[in-house]
């Protein structure tokens, strides 16, 4: 039986080996799956935004996250800790 997503899917990778996939949706979600069994493995906490892209370290054990909001994440796949983060930068207005 395969979990149900949580939101819509708006990002997806897969490991160079196919051994892992994540993916990631519309509910700032980020979620390692097991592609044999369809199971979620793990979810990573900390999206702020809508994911809007995704990608495996060549080793596979980091996963990278962009967010809508322009945010970028990592995680170590293995223990799921978020190892790095680069907030959105504070938009500035000009004024005429």
């Amino acid at each position: 039986m395969c979990a149900a997503l949580t939101g819509e899917p708006t990002a997806l990778a897969v490991s160079a080996d196919g051994k892992l996939v994540v993916s990631g949706d519309k509910a700032n979600l980020v979620r390692l799956w097991n592609p044999d069994n369809g199971q979620p493995v793990r979810d990573f906490a900390g999206s702020t935004a809508p994911i809007v892209a995704l990608a495996l370290s060549a080793d596979g054990k980091l996963v990278l996250a962009g967010g809508a909001d322009g945010s970028l994440r990592s995680w170590d796949v293995a223990g799921g800790a978020l190892t790095g983060a680069i907030p959105t930068a504070p938009a500035h207005g000009v004024a005429g």
